[in-house]
């Protein structure tokens, strides 16, 4: 082989190589072989101008949008009459919405990333799948059965008072807004389970704050810095802001 014909051979070499990387990175982006899969929820038909933001983030983790019910039709399922009284009909959609899609994984043996439909990404899609990643990570290392991870309504939050398991997991005891979370498989199980024996379901942070409160053995942690916050330029057809 001549010189020439030899640099020709490694530069397509090189080439070739970091296609294939290219396309590795992009199946680990969008959860080939992954230990956890992702859902968004949102309503594609009623939230288009909703889809057309988020399409990085659907793109990038294979995403297909759900949606179940809405504060129109909620009455019709069966879920319904198992939440509190005052709870609104936005308030008790948007928890079956949640409990649906967990539902769909319960004997998949997987994490789920659950997402709603105002979640805005706070970095890049690699480096938001590297964290991810970090984050499962963490949580089987510790044993944690939900992580939240994003700023909801708080900006900034004092950790002094809580237990530091990692760089980045605070073991809270308690809930914070729903718009971005990571559930462990044994947590899903634990989570349907409570809320198909109680009749008194309320919105989905609520409901996670009551869940981990009479269910101790279930470590809750925030993920600080969060990867997410609320994406507040958009108001999403399902507020369940206010309790």
């Amino acid at each position: 082989m001549t010189g020439r014909s030899r640099n020709k051979y490694m530069r397509k070499s090189i080439t070739r190589k970091r296609r294939m990387h290219s396309r590795k990175r992009l199946r680990k982006i969008r959860g080939g072989g992954k230990e956890y899969v992702a859902e968004l929820i949102c309503n594609v038909s009623k939230e288009q101008d909703r889809v057309e933001k988020l399409k990085p983030l659907l793109d990038a983790f294979n995403i297909t949008p759900s949606y179940y019910v809405d504060k129109t039709n909620v009455h019709e399922h069966p879920l319904y009459k198992k939440f509190m009284e005052k709870a609104a009909n936005s308030e008790r959609s948007l928890t079956i919405n949640h409990v649906t899609n967990l539902e769909k994984h319960k004997d998949k043996g997987l994490f789920v990333l659950m997402l709603e439909s105002d979640a805005k990404p706070l970095m890049d899609m690699p480096i938001l799948a590297t964290e991810i990643d970090n984050t499962i990570k963490e949580m089987k290392e510790k044993g944690v059965g939900i992580t939240f991870l994003g700023k909801g309504h708080l900006d900034t939050v004092d950790t002094n008072k809580y237990e530091k398991l990692t760089e980045t997991l605070y073991k809270t005891g308690e809930s914070r807004c729903t718009e971005a979370y990571i559930i462990s498989p044994s947590c899903i199980t634990k989570y349907l389970e409570y809320v198909n024996r109680i009749d008194n379901n309320v919105t989905p942070d609520w409901n996670f704050n009551y869940f981990l409160k009479s269910t101790p053995d279930v470590i809750g942690c925030w993920r600080i810095p969060e990867l997410f916050e609320q994406d507040k330029v958009f108001k999403t057809l399902i507020d369940h802001t206010s309790h």
